[in-house]
């Protein structure tokens, strides 16, 4: 009798319940944005900080597929391994072309009936918070059908939001939005008026007999260009839709100098349009 009451608090302490697994943290290169990540009971589960305050409390993570529910009964099957991220690339048909990226990423693997089930990985840097799932093959399925998605997000209570309501015909952006209706999607000519591959390009477009110029600034600085224009009539009188220094949209007309000319001053990552 002494052994087996001797062994009892052993048995006990090891079958006490299902014990919480440690949080794994995802923080950003500054350390003011940070991603907590949990597994509550074999249910994942994560959470965001800024500066210390709570952004996201926490919030479900986890898909339901045809081969297996992976929102619950998982366990840790890898501990967290994070990395850096450092890389540069350029699109100029955004609003900032050239971007860099720096982050740290955080990679989770989950494990379910001792099979490997499911990474999360997190990226997380100094301005956001991106992640994506993972699902490993399961026995002898060849695709995975994703029925149910419990990635959710719980803010704060108090918390402030701000709505917009949806803007009516006609008096859209700039009041442009009844003239994007009239656009063409078919042209009859195309030229090449100026550009530099990677800085900013203006194009001309024909359908009929009118004329659609259009340009694009993707440089650092305010593009300044003199647009020679000789397949429309001097004196013929154009719309041109522009951006100013703070991209607010303008629009103006005018009458087709002799010399077929027309200045042009396009600010960074703005746009003109020039419609005769």
């Amino acid at each position: 009798m002494k052994y087996l009451i001797s062994l009892l608090p052993l048995w006990v302490y090891a079958y006490a319940g299902p014990a919480q697994t440690p949080n794994s943290i995802v923080s950003s290169p500054d350390g003011k944005l940070q991603v907590t990540l949990s597994l509550d009971g074999g249910n994942p589960t994560y959470s965001v900080s800024l500066n210390g305050k709570p952004f996201v409390v926490k919030s479900p993570l986890g898909l339901k597929t045809n081969v297996d529910d992976f929102t619950e009964g998982l366990s840790v099957g890898k501990a967290l391994a994070i990395s850096k991220l450092d890389n540069t690339y350029e699109l100029p048909n955004i609003k900032q072309s050239k971007v860099h990226y720096v982050a740290n990423e955080g990679v989770i693997s989950y494990s379910k009936e001792n099979r490997p089930a499911i990474d999360i990985t997190f990226r997380v840097s100094n301005n956001d918070v991106a992640f994506r799932y993972k699902v490993y093959p399961q026995k002898a399925s060849r695709s995975c059908v994703i029925n149910e998605e419990k990635t959710g997000f719980t803010f704060p209570a108090g918390t402030t939001t701000f709505l917009s309501a949806q803007s009516k015909a006609m008096v859209g952006f700039a009041r442009t939005m009844d003239f994007m209706k009239t656009v063409p999607t078919t042209w009859d000519e195309v030229r090449y008026i100026d550009g530099y591959p990677g800085r900013y390009v203006v194009l001309a477009r024909r359908q009929g007999t009118k004329w659609y110029v259009a340009g694009v600034n993707a440089q650092k600085e305010s593009l300044k260009l003199k647009i020679k224009l000789p397949m429309i009539a001097a004196g013929a009188e154009y719309t041109l839709y522009s951006d100013d220094a703070q991209l607010t949209s303008r629009v103006t007309t005018a009458k087709l100098p002799k010399n077929g000319e027309v200045d042009w001053v396009i600010p960074t990552n703005g746009a003109a349009l020039l419609v005769n």
